[in-house]
């Protein structure tokens, strides 16, 4: 969207109504970036936790003899 008008040809109170518009966008789009980055800092954390609990779910084998087990158990 392209909010660049000439103020001399646009009333006040269409440029005050564009200005709100233009606060309305970019507040929206500020709102997403926070949003996708919550998402994503969920989602890898989910990850981190459960890379974790799968290394640390047996207490004999080390973390990549664990995770080899998980790999190579479903090529049977």
């Amino acid at each position: 969207m392209a909010f660049f008008v000439r103020s001399q040809n646009v009333p006040a109170y269409q440029r005050v109504r564009l200005h709100k518009l233009k606060y309305a966008v970019d507040l929206a789009s500020m709102s997403e970036r926070i949003i996708n980055f919550m998402l994503h800092a969920a989602i890898y954390f989910v990850g981190i936790v459960k890379f974790r609990c799968i290394c640390l779910s047996s207490l004999r084998w080390n973390c990549w003899t664990t995770l080899r087990y998980y790999v190579f158990s479903f090529k049977d």
